[in-house]
């Protein structure tokens, strides 16, 4: 378990690692722009990561984790409009850091490990249809890429319609393509 000077740390680092992708591309931030942006110096850095590339990596690791753990439900009694409200809530309040993982030139990779992680998370409880297996599998890709291209776009937007519309739009969404495959 790591102390909390170390979470500090290394939220200052996430933090600066985002800020500085605002400006420059991924490839061109470099240890020594990372540190001084998170006013932490280099033995610091590396006393946690190697390299830029292992942070961003947790830095989505973090995101992808309790995006998962959500978008399941806290209490795996939650619905599923409760589960997207919530995660739509933290979005919001982290809409730097999405807007980020989801614009970025690289963006494609986040997006391919978060869809990934998040519908081998999800697929155990998709239990009210009778599709097989790779079919519900297919099916949860299509709805969170498409939920996540919409999110995208609510974030550029500037969160221009409410969350809690919002979440009731990409249930109905996901619940038509999930739950009412085939049916018109």
């Amino acid at each position: 378990m790591e102390n909390q000077r170390v979470r500090l740390t290394k939220r200052l680092l996430k933090d600066a690692l985002i800020s500085l992708m605002q400006t420059l591309p991924f490839d061109r931030i470099t240890v020594k722009k990372l540190c001084e942006e998170a006013g932490v110096n280099r033995t610091t850095f590396y006393l946690h990561y190697n390299d830029t590339e292992q942070l961003l990596l947790e830095a989505e690791n973090d995101i992808i984790t309790v995006a998962s753990n959500m978008i399941t439900g806290p209490d795996r009694n939650s619905t599923s409009l409760e589960c997207i409200a919530g995660f739509l809530s933290y979005v919001q309040l982290n809409s730097l850091h999405f807007r980020t993982l989801l614009t970025f030139k690289d963006s494609e990779v986040f997006i391919q490990r978060f869809s990934r992680d998040v519908v081998s998370s999800v697929k155990p409880y998709l239990t009210s249809t009778d599709l097989s297996d790779d079919k519900k599998e297919y099916l949860l890709y299509f709805a969170l890429v498409g939920s996540l291209a919409v999110i995208r776009e609510w974030i550029l937007s500037g969160f221009r319609t409410p969350a809690d519309e919002m979440a009731e739009l990409l249930d109905r969404m996901t619940h038509s393509v999930i739950y009412e495959p085939g049916e018109s």
